[in-house]
């Protein structure tokens, strides 16, 4: 989950603030790993609450991963107005319905693997 933090993070925020924002999503990461032992000694003072609070933290990262958009096959954000117009469409009933009716990803019917060499 780690690397998925670093491939997603740096395809949701714009170039001109990107940098900047990798380093707090790092910071974020390290505070994590910092946090995890005294997490794990939890269960000492409580038996098995440190399977609780790793559950919940994972079911919560889940859910909040669901409000993220989907990037595949759109172009990056340059700019924090490209961000903000991008919000505002997502944002929209229709918008919303659209992403809802839409079907998932088929990997063996798509073209992303098809070679031009012919």
């Amino acid at each position: 989950s780690f690397a998925v933090v670093y491939i997603h993070s740096g395809e949701l925020f714009p170039t001109t603030i990107r940098n900047s924002a990798m380093g707090l999503v790092s910071v974020a990461a390290r505070f994590g790993g910092i946090c995890a032992p005294f997490i794990v000694l939890l269960g000492d003072t409580i038996p098995n609450a440190q399977f609780t609070v790793f559950g919940v933290l994972a079911v919560t990262a889940g859910i909040a991963n669901l409000k993220l958009p989907e990037t595949l096959g759109k172009s990056l954000p340059e700019t924090i107005d490209d961000m903000l117009v991008l919000k505002k469409t997502l944002d929209t009933p229709s918008a919303m319905r659209r992403h809802a009716s839409k079907k998932p990803f088929d990997p063996e019917n798509s073209n992303l693997l098809d070679s031009d060499e012919d």
